[in-house]
């Protein structure tokens, strides 16, 4: 059995947070959940909710949140056995998440 992975995403709602997603979800990772925490807390951009094999989760209490609040969030929402955050203006290089399965 493999372990779920769980990618938290605090997110401004920045127009590079598609990359972001993007680079999460091209891992070549299977039962791959993206969480990405509303910490603007208005008016952030819908999300699919899925992009390739990954499902994408946005989870927002409509209010600002600070980089800890939105991480404790994102970790409550969380239904991974293996957690790992990346922020809207970061990127995964390719096969970044094969290494927390070793």
């Amino acid at each position: 059995m493999t372990d779920h992975i769980s990618v938290i995403i605090r997110s401004m709602g920045r127009t590079c947070l598609a990359e972001s997603i993007a680079s999460a979800a091209n891992q070549a990772i299977e039962d791959l959940e993206i969480i990405v925490v509303d910490a603007l807390g208005k008016d952030h951009p819908n999300l699919p909710e899925r992009l390739g094999p990954a499902r994408i989760r946005l989870i927002s209490n409509g209010e600002s949140l600070s980089r800890p609040a939105a991480a404790n969030v994102g970790l409550s929402a969380a239904k991974g056995d293996l957690l790992i955050f990346l922020d809207d203006d970061d990127l995964f290089l390719e096969g970044h998440l094969s290494g927390l399965r070793n």
